[in-house]
């Protein structure tokens, strides 16, 4: 029993060292893409494609190493983070809905592009420790607009990128249709990639103590 408990062990200590070298290299491509976006630069997709795929092969296989390293709030940069997150946390959820691995590729990078449009806003917007005026909000507000031309301007078309288009769109947009952008013409149901992320959208924002929060909610609540 004491071999297997050692084994059993050094197999976690080594799931552990994998995710967290899966989790920073998609970090690393979340800036990545954000600054060359920022920069008008070509974005590297098929980089971004094979990281989604590692963190797929990671959750499938075990996923509270993943989910470990979600736990971790005090990054320089939480948009990357976040995105970081938003990403394990919805391919957690799409393997959970028996996702197959093409939709939980597209799924992943949806989430790892949804703020996206984050980019095209003032920097001092972004990283405001104080609570939004109405000003702010309004600008704020615009994100989902800019992430889906955004997307659809600098990737090349494929269904990934209609996918992500789309959950840039609409993951401020609730099921009753109240959140943002207001839809003009015929509601059209919110997609189910949308609907994961905006889920997991809210719970890393809540449990991370952003804006308008002075202190974060602890994931059990």
């Amino acid at each position: 029993a004491n071999c297997g408990e050692a084994v059993s062990e050094e197999l976690r200590r080594e799931f552990r060292k994998d995710a967290r070298t899966s989790f920073f290299k998609a970090m690393n491509v979340v800036q990545e893409v954000m600054v060359n976006t920022q920069n008008d630069r070509d974005i590297n997709i098929s980089k971004t494609k094979r990281v989604v795929h590692s963190l797929i092969d990671h959750i499938t296989r075990d996923e509270s190493s993943l989910i470990e390293l979600t736990a971790i709030k005090d990054f320089d940069d939480y948009t990357y983070a976040h995105c970081t997150n938003v990403c394990v946390y919805s391919l957690t959820l799409g393997v959970r809905l028996g996702l197959d691995r093409s939709r939980l590729s597209q799924l992943g990078m949806s989430a790892l592009f949804h703020d996206i449009g984050k980019v095209k806003l003032p920097a001092d917007l972004i990283r405001k420790p104080d609570a939004y005026d109405e000003d702010d909000w309004i600008q704020m507000q615009t994100h989902p607009q800019l992430g889906a031309k955004t997307i659809l301007r600098n990737l090349k078309f494929d269904v990934h990128t209609a996918r992500a288009a789309r959950a840039a769109l609409e993951h401020h947009i609730n099921n009753d249709y109240t959140g943002y952008p207001m839809l003009r013409y015929q509601k059209v149901p919110i997609n189910l990639f949308s609907r994961v992320i905006s889920i997991v959208d809210t719970f890393d924002a809540l449990t991370s103590g952003r804006i308008y929060l002075r202190k974060p909610i602890p994931p059990e609540d």
